[in-house]
């Protein structure tokens, strides 16, 4: 019989349809009849629906349902949907036009390409590179050894090296001021005078900025002896060399019996009806936290007039070291204090404790720790025996300019940038004061600022830009970290941020005058407004060419991180001078990058 049908003969491919009937028109006996076979099934809307020849005459599938497993040794392609509630292995590639759902495992030694992948299952790719095009990627199982040591580990650390939000782009200079006033560009103050010093930062340490002032304690580090250091009670006193936040030794207490406390008595004549504060660094010998339930200050004057205080401040200095201190005021007729001490609270004098960094100043706040031998301070008389002086830091950076290549002229003849942005942690010792507390100062050739941002006497933010000056709205606090932040640009305005908040805002107004060719930072010019510096510590200085986009001023706050900029530059070694230096090629707030001469 003659086949005839839907499809031509086909090497590989048989039909067997379920069930074929067969009807006869011609008498059922005798020889050389025909007969019709009819299938109760239509066979070619069958085949339709399972095969079809493309143009080179090749079968492809249209659909197909397995319910055992599928194992192919060549590549399997398929325009839609694949599901399957077991296996799927194959030692070729697996193209799927739309998703791929899975109840069992996915074993594909090949490639996969899908919109979606869902296995309840394992999917064990062999690949070298697993690529992830989408928005979002989560590993909800154990991660890889290198996934978790390069993006899970330093999420543990708490923060991220790479382009995030912590990555700022168009940065021109990044002060970290962790022990160095050098910016990311290889860029150093052409200018440092007074006493430059660092304290703890909100990351490492910070640059520390205050008025002119005096310790007038005179052996406040224990370098050479314990000369004024004393103890009411049978203690254990010396000067010892086990720990130190500063120098090489401090006072190591050992109780016995009798008073538990340590004191420096000397007996000052301070003015009367005057604001002192005195403060120390001390440490518990095993480490830990200290607060008044552990250790309290005290001062005397006259004869058992003692004073014992609970609202002293504890500052943790880390490492196990804190700092207390104490503010006072002497009354109008007493000024002679006998002791400025500490008293070990019950349940800890047993407890070896050491006290290093005393000082004594004549202020509301305790200020920088220092003493004669500190950075840009000086003893009055013989060292580690007499008071000892700290002055301002005054810190000169290259001015804003034009890239207009070698600097051969007055960069006077420049006018300050059209936009441009500063962000810095602060932590403030003193809200309000008498005079502006200064942040950054570009004067202007007639006077006045070109850029400056700075603390009010009201304890506001300010910024100013080409006679345009913005206050901020809300009074910042003393004593905690906060971030300050202004920028510039036609769009925007001039604005003032606090913790990533826009606060004020005003017009911008074009550049009409001339700068210096100098900024100061954390200080005015001496010429202008001297004695007016920050009054706090600072880190983490950022200033960019552009004038940020409000999002990023909360992003830096929210990620309470370093920031780090996108191309980071260091000059080669050697000294420098104005004639040495060529401008950066960044548009926007500029400065200069230094070339060794």
């Amino acid at each position: 019989m003659a086949r005839t049908g839907v499809l031509p003969p086909i090497a590989g491919v048989v039909l067997r349809p379920s069930t074929l009937t067969a009807t006869t028109t011609n008498a059922t006996s005798g020889t050389g009849h025909t007969h019709a076979i009819t299938a109760t099934a239509d066979a070619h809307a069958l085949v339709s629906a399972l095969l079809k020849a493309d143009a080179s005459g090749h079968i492809k599938l249209r659909s197909i349902t397995i319910q055992d497993n599928a194992s192919i040794g060549q590549d399997l392609a398929i325009t839609r949907d694949i599901t399957t509630v077991r296996n799927i292995t194959t030692t070729g590639d697996v193209a799927v036009g739309d998703d791929l759902a899975v109840t069992g495992d996915v074993d594909v030694t090949g490639n996969t390409t899908t919109a979606t992948l869902n296995s309840t299952g394992n999917a064990d790719l062999y690949g070298s590179t697993l690529r992830v095009r989408s928005t979002r990627f989560g590993v909800n199982r154990e991660p890889d050894s290198q996934f978790d040591g390069d993006v899970l580990g330093a999420l543990r650390a708490g923060y991220l090296v790479g382009p995030h939000a912590l990555q700022i782009p168009d940065a021109t200079m990044i002060l970290n001021l962790d022990r160095a006033l050098t910016g990311h560009r290889g860029q150093t103050p052409y200018s440092t005078s007074g006493s430059v010093l660092y304290q703890r930062g909100k990351y490492g340490e910070g640059l520390v900025a205050y008025p002119a002032t005096t310790n007038l304690l005179k052996n406040p580090s224990l370098e050479t002896d314990a000369t004024y250091f004393a103890s009411d009670g049978t203690v254990s006193l010396t000067r010892s060399t086990d720990w130190s936040y500063r120098g090489e030794a401090s006072l190591r207490w050992a109780y016995t019996s009798g008073s538990a406390n340590m004191y420096y008595a000397e007996g000052l004549a301070l003015d009367v009806s005057t604001t002192y504060t005195w403060s120390v660094v001390v440490r518990r010998i095993g480490g830990g936290s200290v607060s008044a339930t552990h250790i309290r200050p005290l001062v005397s004057w006259g004869t058992g007039n003692t004073g014992y205080v609970t609202d002293a401040r504890y500052e943790n200095l880390g490492g196990g070291a804190w700092r207390i201190s104490q503010t006072f005021t002497t009354d109008a007729s007493v000024s002679a204090v006998r002791v400025f001490g500490l008293l070990v609270q019950a349940g800890y004098t047993s407890e070896v404790w050491y006290a290093d960094c005393w000082g004594l100043v004549a202020r509301s706040y305790a200020g920088p720790i220092f003493d004669g031998d500190s950075a840009g301070c000086a003893w009055t008389g013989t060292a580690h025996a007499s008071t000892s002086t700290y002055t301002e830091p005054l810190l000169a950076y290259h001015a804003l300019i034009p890239p207009n290549g070698r600097v051969d002229r007055s960069v006077t003849d420049t006018l300050v940038s059209t936009e441009g942005s500063i962000m810095v942690w602060l932590n403030m010792a003193a809200v309000t004061a008498t005079g502006n507390r200064h942040i950054v100062y570009l004067r202007q050739d007639g006077g006045g600022a070109a850029v400056a941002f700075y603390i009010s006497t009201t304890g506001k933010l300010v910024a100013e830009n080409n006679g345009v000056t913005v206050t901020g709205a809300t009074t910042i606090t003393a004593n905690g970290w906060l971030l300050a932040g202004m920028d510039w640009g036609e769009t925007e305005g001039v604005r003032v941020f606090l913790n990533g908040v826009l606060d004020a805002s005003d017009t911008y107004a074009a550049p009409t005058d001339k700068h210096d060719p100098t900024f100061h930072f954390l200080s005015d010019p001496p010429s202008v407004l001297a004695g007016q510096p920050l009054v706090g510590t600072a880190d983490m200085a950022v200033f960019v060419s552009r004038q940020l986009e409000a999002i990023e001023h909360r992003a830096v706050y929210e990620s309470n991180a370093p920031v780090f900029a996108y191309v980071s530059t260091v000059p080669s070694g050697g000294a420098t001078s104005a004639a040495a230096v060529t401008a950066s090629t960044m548009t926007g707030f500029r400065y200069l990058t230094q070339t060794a001469i």
